[in-house]
């Protein structure tokens, strides 16, 4: 089965979405720099304003698909507050497009 997953920025695109037929919405900020984590006020808001599945993007910055122990931290901190207020499902954007190591990624499984 295929679903149709749509990006939302605000909450009339996550409505907007639900009326014209998306099965799951991706909830991200700053689509222009790629997408990032969108705010805990707009998640809040737009899993109230529609019964479509939302999934919500876990990126801390936009300067690059690396991140060092303080992107985790920040990264970790985020999950942590997505899942107490509304326990949604996560994306991690684009977590294995930029591998240090290609090798790596294929043998550890």
């Amino acid at each position: 089965m295929t679903l149709l997953e749509v990006i939302a920025t605000t909450v009339a695109d996550a409505r907007a979405a639900e009326r014209r037929g998306a099965d799951r919405i991706e909830l991200i900020s700053a689509m222009g720099e790629g997408g990032l984590t969108p705010s805990l006020g707009l998640i809040e808001t737009v899993t109230e304003a529609v019964a479509i599945p939302v999934n919500v993007v876990v990126r801390p910055h936009s300067r690059s698909f690396v991140y060092d122990a303080d992107d985790y931290a920040v990264m970790l901190r985020n999950v942590r507050a997505i899942d107490a207020a509304d326990g949604l499902p996560l994306t991690f954007h684009r977590a294995i497009c930029l591998p240090h190591s290609r090798r790596c990624c294929v043998t550890n499984r």
